[in-house]
């Protein structure tokens, strides 16, 4: 195995690995109220209190949760995940990439 396949195996390791990082928190999410630590794009550290549990968020955002019929389905981004963050009561996200730490609450 040459230097590039070497790189290209590692990149596609760390790709499966941000999935897999997915999975588990959206999965947790779903279910539960979660501690996520990550980094933002700006550089800062953040601490969020987030969920996916319909029943945790204000009627406001379920509303806006929903998609419009007029408009297309936007494709996911297995990048990011889109959340709700309970103490600031709206939607947040951040980059699976960018999390140093999680934990179910």
């Amino acid at each position: 195995m040459n230097k590039t396949e070497e790189l290209e195996e590692m990149a596609n390791a760390s790709h499966r690995a941000c999935l897999a990082l997915r999975e588990d928190i959206v999965q947790a999410l779903s279910e539960n109220v979660c501690e996520v630590n990550f980094i933002k794009v700006d550089g800062s550290h953040r601490i969020m209190l987030c969920t996916l549990v319909p029943s945790m968020m204000d009627a406001a955002s379920q509303t806006a949760a929903t998609t419009d019929d007029d408009k297309p389905p936007r494709p996911v981004n297995h990048d990011i995940v889109k959340c709700y963050d309970v103490e600031a009561m709206g939607w947040r996200s951040f980059r699976v990439d960018s999390v140093s730490d999680w934990s179910i609450q």
